[in-house]
């Protein structure tokens, strides 16, 4: 495979496992009212990085979340605190949206 392809596939890889988190992430907030510290609270095993064959990377983010993949650079430029992630990267970020009342 050429190294395009495995850097694509490794991209889809992280981005569907990242979905999958998610998924756990907010099912976890659904019952216990609030995101976990650690992504193995709502997910066991946890998502494997394709890049460094790591878990996920995932932390709070205010009232949100943030999972992420290292990405090929083994470091991602969007992880950083209220950064935006890059459409190149493999990443989530969920702001709880705000009540209007």
């Amino acid at each position: 495979m050429s190294f395009l392809r495995k850097r694509i596939a490794y991209n889809m890889t992280a981005r569907g496992e990242i979905l999958r988190a998610a998924t756990m992430l907010l099912s976890y907030k659904a019952s216990h009212g609030a995101f976990p510290e650690q992504l193995s609270a709502a997910i066991f095993p946890e998502p494997t990085d394709p890049f460094d064959r790591k878990p996920l990377k995932y932390r709070r983010e205010g009232t949100g979340f943030i999972v992420y993949a290292v990405g090929r650079n083994h470091r991602l430029k969007g992880g950083k605190a209220n950064s935006q992630i890059a459409s190149s990267e493999a990443g989530l970020r969920y702001l709880q949206p705000t009540s209007s009342k």
